[in-house]
């Protein structure tokens, strides 16, 4: 049988997800399969293999099993996917921003900052250096840059929930016009919905930290924050745990039109 396929340039070392698209090829491989062989095993197409092996897409836990059960590896690839979807991923936001630049629809939940892709240059430089960042001028510049693709010609649809709390964290400050004035204006694009959750909500599942769903042609993903570093979530249970989360933050959320009237007292009181 023919393994013809792309030159393996997967390194096994750099994370768990690039030991299981390693692991892939290698037993493929060694067991003379071609793509399309392994593909009938899940089934799957053969384009869809060749995407898992070059780590450009994730295999299904499901997958992950069924390869395992033809292939006689006693688990392993099943276990790998494990320790993959719950592990910490070092180049987690490498791989994020793939999903970001591509992502159909984006909802964001944050608790104590406006989202990065709404921040201005001067609240993005406070918010930096006070989390003591050493790269502050790579890191805003990056930020900003990334705000370009709300203003593509095809941008994403974004939803975002914001804390109070991340607004009231501007008064007296010298960037909060600045800042505010930005949030009324992405609030008026017709592909943004900014809706606020205000204290009088009381205790939520959003207190629990902020995080994001990102929308692909590929799929779902989530990603939650961390203070050392965050985790995308690949899984189907995990991102459909946010989902449920996020439209339980949004019931107790205020309405667009109410989110916008209370920007703009708080613009006119800064």
């Amino acid at each position: 049988m023919s393994t013809t396929s792309a030159p393996q340039s997967v390194d096994p070392k750099t994370g768990m997800w690039a030991w299981l698209a390693y692991e892939l090829r290698f037993q493929r491989t060694s067991r003379g399969e071609s793509l399309a062989d392994a593909a009938c095993h899940v089934p799957t197409s053969r384009k869809t293999v060749q995407n898992w092996e070059a780590a450009r897409h994730k295999p299904s836990e499901e997958a992950c099993r069924k390869l395992d059960e033809a292939w006689e590896t006693g688990g392993l690839l099943e276990r790998i996917y494990f320790y993959a979807t719950t592990a910490h991923n070092p180049d987690w936001f490498v791989e994020y921003l793939r999903y970001e630049a591509h992502a159909s629809l984006i909802r964001i939940h944050e608790v104590s900052w406006i989202p990065g892709l709404l921040q201005t240059e001067e609240y993005a430089r406070a918010v930096l250096t006070a989390g003591r960042s050493t790269q502050v001028d790579e890191q805003v510049a990056a930020r900003l840059g990334r705000q370009q693709i709300l203003t593509s010609d095809d941008p994403p649809h974004v939803s975002v929930l914001i804390d109070e709390n991340a607004l009231l964290r501007l008064k007296a400050r010298p960037f909060a016009q600045g800042q505010l004035s930005k949030l009324l204006e992405a609030a008026d694009h017709p592909n943004t919905i900014i809706r606020v959750v205000p204290l009088s909500s009381g205790l939520h599942v959003g207190l629990n930290g902020p995080f994001e769903i990102l929308t692909t042609a590929s799929g779902d993903i989530a990603y939650t924050d961390a203070a050392i570093g965050g985790r995308l979530v690949t899984e189907a249970s995990g991102v459909r745990t946010c989902a449920i989360a996020f439209d339980h933050i949004g019931a107790d959320a205020l309405t667009r039109a109410a989110t916008k009237t209370l920007l703009h007292t708080l613009l006119e009181s800064s």
